[in-house]
C-alpha cells in the first residue's frame, strides 16, 4: 500500500507531466486515484482518513490541462529537432542522427527537420528511449 507522501507525489509528477505527456499523466493520475482509494477508510475504526475530495481540485487540474494539451496538439502536429530534443530529454545530436538514419520519419522545412508529434511519442515516449531498428551499414 502507497504511503500518504508517494499518493502526494503521485499528483505532483502526473501534474508536472500534463503539458509534454498528457496521456502518461491521466494513466499516473489513475495510479493515484486507486492508491488514494486503498486510504479511503481505516478498517478499523471506519474513519475516514483521506476523504475522497482531498485531491479532487488536482485531480479535476491535471485532467482539464491534459485534455487542453491533447487538443492543442491537434493543431501542433509537428515538432522541431530542439523540441523533440527538449521534450523527451535527448541531446539534437541523437534526433539529428535518428533522422539520418532513417529510424524515425521527418521532413525538411527549410533549413528545419519536422518530426510528427507521434512519432516522437511512439518513439521516444516518456522520456525513455525505445530501442528502433538497428542502422544498416550503407
Amino acid at each position: 500500500m502507497a504511503t500518504k507522501e508517494q499518493i502526494e507525489q503521485m499528483y505532483i509528477d502526473a501534474s508536472n507531466l500534463t503539458n509534454t505527456h498528457p496521456v502518461a499523466a491521466l494513466e499516473l493520475l489513475g495510479q493515484a486515484r486507486d492508491a488514494e482509494n486503498d486510504w479511503a477508510v481505516d478498517t478499523e475504526t471506519d474513519d475516514p482518513i483521506m476523504p475522497e475530495s482531498y485531491y479532487m481540485d488536482v485531480a479535476e487540474q491535471i485532467e482539464f490541462r491534459a485534455a487542453a494539451t491533447m487538443a492543442a496538439w491537434k493543431y501542433d502536429l509537428d515538432m522541431t529537432v530542439e523540441d523533440v530534443a527538449k521534450t523527451y530529454g535527448l541531446q539534437s545530436g541523437t534526433v539529428r542522427r535518428t533522422i539520418h538514419l532513417g529510424n524515425i520519419h521527418a521532413r525538411k522545412s527549410g533549413k528545419n527537420w519536422l518530426i510528427r508529434r507521434s512519432d516522437a511519442e511512439a518513439r521516444w515516449g516518456h522520456g525513455k528511449l525505445k530501442p528502433g531498428p538497428k542502422p544498416q551499414a550503407k
